[in-house]
């Protein structure tokens, strides 16, 4: 259980990151798809980092759900940047669903415990089982018990964690943090800590030990203990120095149900049991980060036919409340207000000498420098219209499916920028108008061919600036809408 307050600092920053890291997600996994098994590990990583972000700091605030689906879609990813898993289709709408959700949990972080995420998980489950070799089919579920050395205290990981993590030459260690010492009186955050331990291997999974901290009965022992269960490529000494832990605190294990470390103190693995596998529940159908799941989708085994998923709502997602600033403009923005603040004490002054020169000179320079100040204000709402496109690749690709066409989306002049209120106005109707070219516009693959054209169609979505405004068009190479009709 998590000590922090759902309203602290702390997990509001890890909320703010989340966002950050699903910020690009879809893009991602869209471009996954498309290079099929020419997989781009560099890019597969990049995701599955997002998804393990997400569940590590999860799991430090007792945000179970939320940690829960991470680590099932970590699962997926795992596999996938493994080469034991071909993203095909099926496999990317599944993991878009479940980041859709991740998504919404998120938003709405504070009852995120009490969502029902079962038939995502089933999804998610399936998928890790099926492209697993038969004698470790069961691994996801067979439950190991990792105790501590000198302690009573035990981590419990499935043995498909424990196998993945130890692919590509990983060690698994027991890494044992004092909130008090090791971070809070060394001037750290526990997210600071739980960051660098990302850069530098995988985080299994995390357990508090509230009980550490004594109670109100007895003599608090002044401590607070975190275990991290970790897989990296580093030894011991080297975790020691970079993540600034003592030797002591940190435990090897070895591959093996038994084996005993080269640590200080043997650490013992042993199954405590065997989940029963899910039943085979269906998977969850596409949808936007506050749509209920309605409707079932096949499993996606790789010789099953899979039904097509629902376009996501692009429109659905809550307004964004927050706004990424170029540095540079915020140096501007904090060079003009410091000459701001020169220009009011030099007028003062000229006030209270009566200086009538000097009064002129410093109302002219605020009233310049007032000027700059709001057009260097006015620029921090200016936002790239790719924020806004970039959401329609996954319309149109859930569209296309879903009315059995082919249709590719160019997006072209992306870093022309509008202000921000003005990109969030044109959401639904640039949505509305994009459905309309892949209903209505771009032909089946049949009728095209027969017309003489390639079966994928192309929309094109353009801005550009043109005789001092922006201009946003959206055109298409279909048939065409009957202008008397």
């Amino acid at each position: 259980m998590s000590t922090i307050s759902l309203d602290d600092d702390l997990i509001l920053e890890y909320l703010a990151e989340s966002r950050e890291h699903l910020a690009t997600i879809e893009t991602d996994l869209l471009t996954i798809e498309q290079a099929g098994a020419a997989i781009d590990e560099q890019l597969v990583n990049r995701v599955f980092r997002a998804a393990h972000s997400i569940k590590g700091g999860a799991g430090f605030f007792d945000l179970l759900v939320i940690k829960q689906l991470g680590h099932k879609t970590e699962s997926v990813l795992d596999l996938i940047r493994s080469g034991q898993m071909i993203p095909d289709s099926a496999i990317v709408s599944i993991l878009l669903m479940a980041f859709d959700k991740l998504r919404s949990l998120i938003q709405d972080y504070r009852s995120s415990n009490d969502a029902d995420i079962s038939e995502f998980t089933a999804a998610l489950d399936r998928l890790t089982e099926e492209h697993l070799s038969p004698e470790k089919k069961n691994s996801p579920h067979e439950i190991l018990a990792i105790s501590i050395p000198n302690t009573s205290r035990q981590l419990q990981s499935s043995a498909f964690d424990l196998d993945q993590a130890r692919r590509g030459g990983k060690s698994v260690y027991v890494i044992e943090y004092d909130l008090i010492h090791n971070i809070q009186r060394r001037g750290k955050t526990p997210l600071e800590v739980l960051n660098n331990l990302i850069k530098c291997g995988d985080i299994l999974l995390t357990a508090f030990d509230l009980d550490s901290a004594g109670t109100l009965d007895d003599e608090p022992s002044n401590k607070l203990l975190f275990d991290v269960l970790y897989a990296t490529v580093l030894d011991r000494h080297s975790i020691s120095e970079i993540l600034d832990v003592p030797l002591e605190q940190i435990h090897g294990i070895e591959s093996g149900a038994a084996k005993a470390s080269t640590g200080p103190a043997a650490v013992s693995v042993e199954p405590v049991q065997k989940e029963s596998p899910r039943a085979s529940a269906p998977a969850p159908v596409a949808a936007g980060p506050s749509e209920p799941i309605s409707k079932p989708l096949p499993s996606a085994g790789p010789s099953e036919p899979v039904a097509r998923p629902a376009p996501a709502a692009a429109s659905a997602a809550p307004v964004e409340t927050t706004v990424r600033l170029n540095v540079a403009l915020l140096d501007s923005l904090m060079t003009l207000a410091g000459e701001l603040v020169l220009g009011r004490n030099q007028l003062n002054e000229a006030v209270r000498n009566d200086d009538q020169q000097g009064i002129r000179s410093g109302t002219h320079r605020v009233s310049l420098v007032t000027s700059e100040l709001q057009e260097a204000v006015s620029l921090t709402r200016m936002q790239p219209v790719a924020s806004l496109f970039s959401k329609f690749p996954r319309l149109v690709r859930d569209l296309a499916n879903e009315l059995g066409k082919e249709v590719q989306l160019k997006l072209e002049g992306g870093d022309v920028e509008l202000d921000k209120t003005i990109l969030e106005g044109l959401s639904d109707p640039l949505t509305h108008m994009v459905r309309n070219s892949v209903d209505h516009g771009i032909e089946r693959p049949a009728d095209r061919i027969a017309a003489g054209k390639p079966a994928l169609g192309t929309v094109i979505l353009t801005a550009k600036h043109q005789a001092g405004q922006v201009m946003i068009e959206i055109s298409d190479d279909g048939k065409g809408l009957s202008g008397q009709k």
